[in-house]
């Protein structure tokens, strides 16, 4: 004989009626009508999709937070953002390029703003963090000072970092 033959009724916790063992789940506390109500409750809800909530969540930051006016001021200094080809490089020449890879400029000259490496978004990033820009002479510097002025350092640079290159 098991301890739930024993007990003849019980209390269900969610709708607070008495009713017969029998009308309980062993697995949980609740009675099988409730248990049936929260799952048919959860299980009809719509999946929501993150990626968009997300993107709304950070727009939403980025109004209360000001950051269009504040991108203004950083783009002051660097005159090649207003620039049509830099605006448009990735719409003209890299259309078919997936959103998961970005372009990184080894220099930022008019001259060599078409120009440019494939990079998976974390590794751009990762790059970043070993470059200084000087905004006059429009390339990069590493850290101790070694200018980045030629293609070449760039891509040794990037290879040393064990980043691939896309393109």
């Amino acid at each position: 004989m098991n301890c739930r033959s024993k007990i003849i009724e019980k209390r269900c916790p969610q709708c607070d009626l008495i009713k017969p063992a029998e009308d309980y789940s062993k697995y949980t506390r609740k009675c099988n009508k409730c248990v049936e109500l929260y799952n048919s409750s959860n299980f009809e809800k719509p999946v929501l999709n993150i990626v968009e909530t997300e993107r709304e969540r950070h727009r939403e930051k980025y109004h209360r937070l000001g950051y269009k006016e504040k991108q203004i001021e950083w783009n002051k200094n660097k005159p090649w953002k207003k620039s049509s080809v830099y605006k448009n490089l990735r719409k003209h020449f890299y259309k078919d390029l997936d959103r998961s890879y970005e372009l990184h400029h080894w220099n930022y000259n008019d001259e060599y703003l078409k120009d440019v490496f494939i990079l998976d978004i974390k590794d751009h990033k990762k790059l970043h963090t070993y470059l200084n820009l000087d905004i006059e002479k429009r390339i990069f510097y590493l850290e101790d000072g070694t200018p980045l002025d030629t293609r070449e350092k760039h891509e040794a640079l990037i290879k040393e970092l064990n980043i691939q290159i896309y393109n």
